[in-house]
């Protein structure tokens, strides 16, 4: 699971130039800390959980980048598009997905 997520993340945010140029930040900086941030929270997840907490990798990924708060909140609008994107291809499960799609958006 660690690795699927590592590479959605990369392909679908890392990979967008309108995000990183938003994000003021680097393809290398945004993988280094989609990995790290991916790593972190797989780790700490309760063991009853199947995934990580969106905003436990959102919080995280933002710390490593080293993005400050008023610049990942301007790119929100960018990220909110690319989770709606994403998450109903890798997340069917339409109860997941809404669920998902909300904490990303308040976290980003």
């Amino acid at each position: 699971m660690e690795e699927f997520m590592i590479d959605i993340n990369n392909q679908h945010f890392c990979n967008n130039d309108e995000y990183t140029n938003c994000m003021k930040i680097t393809k290398s900086t945004c993988t280094e800390s989609f990995t790290k941030a991916i790593r972190l929270c797989i780790a700490q997840k309760d063991t009853d959980s199947l995934a990580p907490s969106p905003v436990c990798i959102t919080n995280n990924y933002i710390k490593y980048a080293k993005v400050k708060d008023t610049i990942a909140k301007s790119c929100e609008h960018i990220s909110a598009d690319i989770a709606a994107k994403v998450i109903p291809k890798y997340m069917p499960n339409k109860a997941l997905n809404s669920d998902a799609a909300q904490k990303t958006r308040s976290a980003h």
